[in-house]
């Protein structure tokens, strides 16, 4: 767990995502407010074609309804997001 954990801290370092929170029902990716355009882009587009799976708020939060009781399947699913946006 704490080698997945630092693999996800790893991969979203210096890209504008600022921390990661997850549960049983989704995760909260805390966006910066100058996060860079292309990320931004692919988060909006993702929001809009998949809204039941994904959100953006006003808080800078993008929301990721993953639904998974298993804590190693969220970060295997999370790592595949990151891996898929950055």
């Amino acid at each position: 767990n704490l080698i997945e954990n630092k693999e996800i801290e790893l991969l979203v370092l210096n890209t504008g995502i600022t921390s990661i929170k997850s549960n049983n029902i989704n995760t909260n990716f805390l966006i910066e407010p100058n996060v860079k355009d292309d990320l931004l882009n692919k988060l909006i587009n993702l929001a809009k074609v998949k809204p039941s799976y994904y959100s953006l708020t006003k808080e800078n939060k993008f929301i990721y309804k993953l639904n998974e009781l298993k804590s190693d399947v969220r970060r295997q699913k999370i790592k595949s997001l990151l891996s898929d946006i950055l």
